[in-house]
């Protein structure tokens, strides 16, 4: 099966493994951050641990997990896309999200307009 690298961290430590545990069924990475998976091996984490409860965000154990996957070298770090390159560059000049929110009484949105802007970059070959 091919899953997002992101999506397979988060479903082992929302269940309590570790990347060391869970590698085995990680058969091949096809690039771009997906996974080809095996589900039927006994790595894969199917159920949770016996009286495991995960404490604080699973998202962000999740993204731990990845940069874990990265540094390894078994990964490799996901490129800026077009939205980011965006907004550092507005940054570097001083506009940020917090500046304009307060500029314009409300939320400015950047994130959900930078997110598009990288999906437009994606289907453009940009980043």
């Amino acid at each position: 099966m091919k899953l997002r690298a992101f999506d397979v961290a988060f479903r082992a430590v929302q269940r309590g493994y570790t990347l060391d545990e869970i590698r085995p069924c990680l058969t091949n990475h096809l690039g771009g951050g997906v996974f080809e998976v095996d589900v039927d091996h006994p790595s894969y984490p199917r159920v949770a641990k016996d009286g495991y409860r995960h404490h604080g965000s699973l998202r962000e154990s999740a993204s731990k997990m990845l940069a874990e996957l990265c540094h390894a070298g078994v990964l490799e770090p996901p490129k800026a896309g077009l939205g980011d390159m965006v907004t550092a560059g507005l940054s570097a000049i001083g506009i940020t999200k917090d500046r304009v929110s307060k500029a314009i009484g409300r939320p400015c949105g950047c994130a959900k307009r930078a997110e598009q802007l990288n999906e437009l970059g994606r289907r453009v070959g940009i980043g």
